[in-house]
Formats: structure tokens, sequence, C-alpha cells
């Protein structure tokens, strides 16, 4: 169960299906930023293309390992 806060009021995410949501996908970008970080890529040009790629149809390349 996750708090934080939204504005003026608490949420607590197990009573709130979107907060949930948000804070699922926030998480989801971290990883892939820290993931980034750790195998040696840009996060941002990693995370640019992978969205030029989705808007084209083309199917996203995993972040490459450190050779």
């Amino acid at each position: 169960m996750a708090e934080y806060t939204k504005g003026d009021r608490l949420s607590i995410c197990h009573t709130q299906k979107c907060d949930c949501l948000v804070v699922d996908y926030y998480c989801f970008i971290l990883s892939v930023i820290e993931t980034c970080h750790l195998r040696k890529i840009d996060p941002w040009n990693y995370i640019a293309q992978v969205l030029t790629q989705g808007r084209q149809g083309i199917k996203y390349s995993p972040i490459p390992l450190v050779c």
C-alpha cells in the first residue's frame, strides 16, 4: 500500500484504481531510467526512440546490455 500526496488530499493506492495506475506507470518509467543508467545508456534517448518506434508501429527494442 503506497501513500502519496495529490493536491490537498492524501491518497491510499489500494482504494484509488486510477491513482494506482499512475503510480505503476511512474514506477515503470523510473525502472527504465535506472536500468539505462546501470547499462550506461542515455535513458532519455532510449525513451524517445521507443516512443518514436511505437508511433510508427515498430516493436520497441530492448535496453541494450553493456558489453
